[in-house]
């Protein structure tokens, strides 16, 4: 809707935008056409903007499905043979996590860097959890 709207304010600011100094009384449908190209790009940016959003949250997601699905521990070159994302885009991605306090970088003995997802605990891990304001007096 947004791209329909900017393109028809656009033909009309060129169409009466053309014709209006010979006829004055062309000036209310001028500025009706360039009221809807300001909208219909208004429109098209939101847009853009949400997909772009989108894009990061459904990226997020996959990085920490593959996380998941190893332990919790992931490597920039793991992400990037698994998806069909370029290796800086990986390694851009891991470290804003790092930097959203969702994983912290550990580095192996020759010297790679390791992702570790925190908050990933195996079903034995999550039946132990026990209630911090529970506690046994001991008599």
């Amino acid at each position: 809707m947004g791209k329909l709207l900017t393109l028809a304010g656009a033909l009309g600011v060129i169409f009466f935008g053309f014709y209006i100094a010979r006829a004055p009384v062309l000036w209310p449908p001028f500025l009706l056409a360039l009221a809807s190209l300001g909208v219909g790009l208004n429109w098209v940016i939101k847009a853009s903007k949400a997909d772009g959003l989108q894009m990061k949250r459904k990226r997020e997601q996959f990085a920490l499905m593959l996380a998941r699905d190893r332990g919790g521990r992931v490597t920039v070159l793991e992400l990037a043979t698994a998806s069909s994302w370029s290796f800086q885009e990986c390694k851009e991605l891991l470290d804003r996590l790092v930097i959203d306090d969702v994983a912290d970088v550990n580095v192996t003995a020759g010297g790679e860097m390791v992702y570790v997802f925190r908050g990933l605990l195996s079903t034995e891990e999550k039946e132990s959890a026990q209630d911090p304001l529970s506690f046994e007096v001991e008599e």
